[in-house]
């Protein structure tokens, strides 16, 4: 199909559509208007966006199916991509979040644990004074005890 007859089946502005074909999407146009299009040159050019017709409106491109199947399935990728590391970072977040639920119990534990150690070494440190305050009582006790006898024992001798 030649340029001319396109614009012609199509109703479009013959300047404005060389003008296009030839500046924005580098087509080369040998014998101009009469140049033999192949079938792919016809479909990037009626999907080409900024075409007028002959009357001055916009033209609305016509998109061949395999592109806008390509377009489709590119879009699909895209969205289960996102999916995908959408879910990979819920994920994440969930490990993040377990870690911190893990670590605040591990120091609950430990904290828990401190506190019965410094308990325990409280009441050992109370009961090893007591112990001694026993101890020191009973030689206290033993050396009066000692003293009374040695007292008893020098009196019995001045007699």
């Amino acid at each position: 199909m030649k340029l001319r007859e396109l614009a012609e089946e199509h109703n479009l502005d013959l300047n404005l559509l060389k003008e296009v074909v030839d500046d924005d999407l580098g087509i080369k146009l040998p014998k101009g208007v009469d140049t033999v299009l192949k079938d792919e040159q016809i479909a990037r050019i009626l999907a080409c966006d900024g075409l007028e017709t002959a009357d001055g409106k916009e033209f609305t491109p016509i998109i061949a199916k395999e592109f806008e199947d390509k377009h489709k399935r590119s879009i699909a990728a895209k969205k289960a991509a996102e999916t995908r590391k959408k879910k990979l970072d819920e994920v994440e977040e969930q490990k993040k979040v377990e870690d911190v639920v893990k670590r605040d119990v591990e120091r609950q534990k430990h904290s828990a644990e401190l506190t019965r150690r410094h308990t325990e070494e409280a009441h050992r440190a109370a009961l090893e004074a007591e112990a001694q305050r026993r101890r020191e009582a009973d030689q206290l006790a033993v050396r009066e005890v000692e003293m009374s006898r040695l007292q008893a024992e020098d009196e019995l001798r001045k007699r």
